[in-house]
C-alpha cells in the first residue's frame, strides 16, 4: 500500500506594505494575523507535519487564528510551492473558516484544515507545500 509523508509550512501575508513568504523550514513572520497550535494562542504554529497519509484518506488539523494588528481582518487560504508539483493534482487542502468572516483585533478563532489525498494518487512518495493565509483589512 502506498504511504505518503508530508510537511507543509504556514505562510501568512497581509495587504499592508509588504508580505513575507517563508520556506518550509524557518521562522515565520506574519503581519496582522498569527497562527497557533493551542486554543490559548500561546504556541505559535510554524508548520504542520501531516505524518503518513493513506490514499483516499482525509487528514484534519486544528489551528487557531488570531488578529494581532489594530484593524479587523478577513483571512483567505491559498497554497503554493508544491513539491513534487504533481502532488497538487492528487492532494487538496481546504478549511472551515467562513468566507467573509472578519476577525476583530485580538479576536481568535479555531479553524480545521482538511488535507484530502485522492485514492488514485501515483508518482508521489512524499510531498511538501506552503499554506498561504492572507489577511486583508
Amino acid at each position: 500500500m502506498l504511504t505518503i509523508m508530508g510537511l507543509l509550512a504556514i505562510v501568512v501575508v497581509s495587504i499592508m506594505s509588504y508580505s513575507i513568504k517563508v520556506p518550509s523550514f524557518g521562522k515565520l513572520k506574519k503581519v496582522g494575523i498569527e497562527v497557533y497550535s493551542d486554543p490559548s494562542c500561546t504556541v505559535v504554529l510554524d508548520q504542520i507535519d501531516w505524518g503518513y497519509v493513506e490514499p483516499g484518506e482525509t487528514e484534519l488539523f486544528v489551528a487557531y487564528l488570531k488578529a494581532v494588528g489594530n484593524k479587523a481582518v478577513n483571512v483567505t487560504l491559498n497554497t503554493d510551492g508544491w513539491n513534487p508539483s504533481i502532488a497538487q493534482t492528487y492532494i487538496t487542502l481546504s478549511w472551515d473558516y467562513p468566507q467573509g468572516k472578519v476577525l476583530e483585533p485580538n479576536e481568535s478563532t479555531a479553524v480545521t484544515f482538511s488535507l484530502k489525498v485522492d485514492g488514485a494518487i501515483s508518482g508521489v512518495d512524499g510531498f511538501s507545500f506552503n499554506i498561504i493565509l492572507t489577511s486583508t483589512g
